[in-house]
């Protein structure tokens, strides 16, 4: 604990008033103190001044001690704070006055904070409202809160608290798999892992390595990938998301070509152009015609689609199947797109899982297709009532999905998140 001293000039005595408190509400009258102290100090050392033998030594007798124990004692149980302890330092021509608040004696007689006095469990409850960052700092301050700080207790739980606010997963950051697996690696292991800060943090420090990554692939330049843009989000409170890929200019990508529909009216799309100077092939695939999916009647999609036939597998289990045109279709799709309004109630989102199984099982053999999953709504005022990215994955089942797989939050309104789940998409579906 840093000491902080407060100099107080009583005429030829010089005081030092060094306080030491861990307590926030001494911390905000600790002013208030000083001042009725300075002045109880001022008026007693004229007293002892006048009554000194000789004017060189000027003693702090134990009376004025005791009045200042007493006064900051009595003024601590009102504001219920810890009572402070005086310790006076005696030096040829000051004394200075120790106010040391938070602090204990060892069996040994040495000075120790009431931190180090506290049980282990009251230790992590303090150390799990820090920062993630500052959690992570605290391990280089000395062995035993390093020992703290990573313990697994701790990081499991801050790990149940952080997972409903990440804005992504991915088929090799979700935590649940991890702990299904009953992987060794520690809930800190796990958590720096998955964590996308963590992860922004480590893309950071390599950024040197990224971009002569990327300066590389414009010599050895590959294919544009062919990708398919479908599910319910495009039909819902969400559905602008195409509009403004279409018709608004932002600073993450550009359209640099456009192209009609390959099968009755329904297929249209667009190429799009990446900062990172990738380029795709979007094929925008909706359920109908623009006055079809407007109609009351079209609400069940899977029953009014053009994508898909209904047929039924067995006689417990109806599924989908797709059109023959859309087969052609995904037979030439690098990677797919799936599209889902998160402030629509759960049981929407999951209805919809039929729907993306028919689309990528079409594409089984090959597991190196990518499957994005864009968890959109429609502006900001949404974020408190959407599904979090984590209840994305269960509710789609994408821990059974042979492809690797991304969810990314996404805001409509100003295409946020889009273009970091398209690079993640394109640099996937050209490493095969």
């Amino acid at each position: 604990m840093e000491s902080q001293n407060f100099p107080v000039n009583c005429e030829s005595e010089n005081i030092r008033i060094i306080g030491n408190n861990n307590s926030s509400n001494f911390e905000i009258d600790l002013d208030e103190e000083i001042n009725i102290v300075f002045h109880s100090v001022k008026d007693l050392m004229k007293k002892y001044i006048m009554y000194s033998k000789t004017s060189e030594s000027k003693v702090v007798s134990g009376g004025l001690q005791q009045f200042l124990i007493r006064k900051m004692r009595g003024r601590s149980r009102k504001k219920e704070t810890p009572d402070p302890q005086l310790h006076f330092k005696k030096n040829n021509n000051s004394c200075s006055i120790a106010v040391s608040d938070g602090v204990n004696k060892d069996k040994n007689g040495e000075m120790v904070s009431y931190f180090d006095c506290m049980p282990v469990n009251v230790k992590l409850n303090i150390f799990s409202y820090l920062p993630t960052k500052d959690l992570i700092n605290i391990t280089s301050v000395c062995h035993e809160w390093n020992l703290l700080a990573t313990d697994d207790l701790l990081w499991h739980q801050r790990l149940d608290w952080d997972l409903p606010k990440w804005e992504v997963l991915s088929f090799t950051t979700n935590p649940k798999m991890y702990q299904e697996v009953n992987s060794e690696w520690s809930y800190k292991e796990i958590y720096m892992k998955c964590s996308p800060e963590a992860n922004r943090s480590w893309k950071k420090i390599n950024s040197t390595f990224y971009q002569v990554s990327n300066m590389l692939k414009y010599f050895f330049p590959r294919k544009a990938p062919r990708v398919a843009m479908f599910g319910p989000g495009l039909e819902t409170s969400t559905h602008k998301l195409v509009r403004k890929l279409l018709y608004e200019d932002n600073d993450k990508f550009s359209r640099i070509a456009m192209f009609p529909g390959q099968f009755d009216g329904v297929g249209a799309g667009m190429t799009l152009k990446l900062k990172t100077g990738s380029t795709f092939h979007l094929t925008v695939l909706y359920s109908g015609t623009k006055q079809e999916r407007e109609k009351p009647s079209h609400r069940n999609r899977a029953n009014h689609s053009r994508l898909f036939i209904n047929s039924t597998q067995d006689k417990d289990n109806t599924g989908i199947e797709l059109q023959p045109a859309v087969k052609n279709l995904c037979h030439t799709l690098d990677a797919f797109i799936f599209v889902v309004d998160a402030s629509q109630p759960e049981e929407l989102v999951k209805s919809a899982l039929m729907e993306l199984k028919a689309m990528v099982n079409e594409r089984s053999s090959a597991p190196h297709v990518p499957v994005v999953i864009l968890s959109c709504i429609s502006d900001k005022t949404d974020v408190h009532s959407k599904i979090p990215a984590c209840r994305i994955v269960e509710l789609l089942e994408l821990v059974n999905l042979d492809k690797k797989w991304l969810v990314h939050d996404c805001v409509v309104t100003g295409l946020e998140g889009l273009h970091l789940a398209m690079e993640w998409m394109v640099e996937h579906a050209q490493n095969k």
